[in-house]
């Protein structure tokens, strides 16, 4: 048995499978042998020249467990949930890389600077500075939207 199927809480390998597999829908997902990450949620994804600037355009058809469609709006919703100094999420400084991410967790905003809802089915994500491992980061059980 996992330790919690919330994904901002879950952590061990149990609670990731059902997460990913079962649960929510993470931007990206690791294929079967570790390889990737491919997309999951979203249809596309592109990278700015300077490696700053993700835009997701999310995938039609992806929808919580009580069917209503998943949105951009859910993504922030979800993130800023995991950087909540109340949650106290494991996983919180992982989104450090994210424009005013830290700032978020430790009070001095109240939205993370470098996400932005360009439409109900894109997000645009600007880093602090270029980070090859972010891909990784939004394969990750903690980067799933919840309702």
């Amino acid at each position: 048995e996992g330790n919690s199927l919330d994904p901002a809480i879950g952590y061990d390998l149990l609670s990731w499978d059902a997460i990913c597999n079962c649960i929510a829908a993470p931007p990206l997902i690791f294929g079967a042998a570790g390889d990737g990450p491919y997309p999951n949620a979203v249809e596309a994804l592109r990278v700015s020249p300077n490696n700053r600037v993700y835009t997701l355009r999310l995938r039609n058809g992806v929808r919580f467990q009580h069917g209503r469609a998943v949105t951009a709006e859910d993504y922030v919703y979800s993130w800023e949930r995991v950087l909540s100094r109340k949650l106290a999420s494991w996983a919180s400084s992982y989104l450090y890389p994210i424009e005013g991410a830290e700032e978020v967790f430790k009070g001095k905003a109240t939205s993370i600077k470098g996400v932005k809802i360009v439409n109900p089915m894109t997000l645009e994500i600007t880093l602090q500075s270029p980070d090859l491992t972010f891909p990784y980061i939004l394969a990750q059980p903690y980067m799933a939207a919840v309702p």
